[in-house]
């Protein structure tokens, strides 16, 4: 299964490293990023009480309590070893959360969503995480679409749809098998 999605990221122009926002000891140094407890830290053990592990969404209002890092950036992510969908937020019905144990950083958005420029900020960050994982910036609409082809080939959906009872049952039946 190769399931894209997106994570947030951000830059520390002053170290030249690239951190998840909320945490700057979580380093993306090869543009993978995997679970690190001790609980979960094997591909091969997924302890459904732990709730460590690298969180994405292919819905990038599910990532914007990150927006308020002027530095961060969403990136172009595959999910891979064990991955659990996960609550999102109540006020955001119609979105997908996972928890998974590994992201491997494939590409970055280099435009806003509305296809604007970002911020000379956010720009500074995209280019810089483009040369530290050697991906290629895309725009949000080639990115969505991207997304969403790899979700339709993995579960039938589009992500950024609201799915209904039976688009949902049809969703949870393919990502238990």
């Amino acid at each position: 299964m190769r399931l894209l999605t997106l994570k947030t990221i951000a830059l520390d122009a002053a170290n030249g490293t690239v951190h998840s926002p909320d945490r700057p000891d979580f380093q993306w140094g090869n543009g993978t990023m995997v679970a690190t407890c001790s609980t979960c830290k094997n591909i091969d053990v997924y302890n459904p009480n732990c709730t460590h592990g690298i969180y994405t969404s292919p819905n990038p209002e599910a990532l914007d309590e990150y927006a308020r890092y002027k530095n961060s950036i969403f990136v172009l992510g595959v999910i891979y070893g064990w991955f659990e969908p996960w609550p999102g937020p109540a006020d955001l019905p119609n979105t997908f959360i996972f928890r998974s144990w590994g992201v491997r950083v494939v590409g970055l958005v280099n435009t806003a969503l509305d296809g604007s420029r970002l911020s000379p900020q956010r720009w500074f960050s995209a280019v810089k995480a483009s040369e530290i994982f050697n991906v290629q910036g895309r725009p949000w609409n080639l990115t969505q679409a991207m997304i969403t082809e790899s979700w339709k080939q993995n579960f039938g959906v589009n992500p950024y749809l609201p799915l209904t009872d039976d688009e949902m049952k049809q969703f949870k039946e393919r990502l238990n098998q």
